[in-house]
């Protein structure tokens, strides 16, 4: 993977915690694996999800 800038790790830290914070709530259906597969899919892709 290539090097990321700080606003665009940021950007990954930040989809993840809306991702696991909605999964705390039950608003997604996801599993913890999927959560990081969905960051993985997207800092690999390079855009921010």
């Amino acid at each position: 993977m290539k090097d990321r800038s700080a606003a665009e790790q940021k950007s990954f830290v930040r989809a993840g915690a809306h991702l696991l914070v909605m999964k705390l709530m039950g608003g997604t259906t996801l599993t913890e694996d999927e959560i990081v597969a969905e960051i993985v899919r997207a800092a690999r892709s390079g855009l921010p999800s």
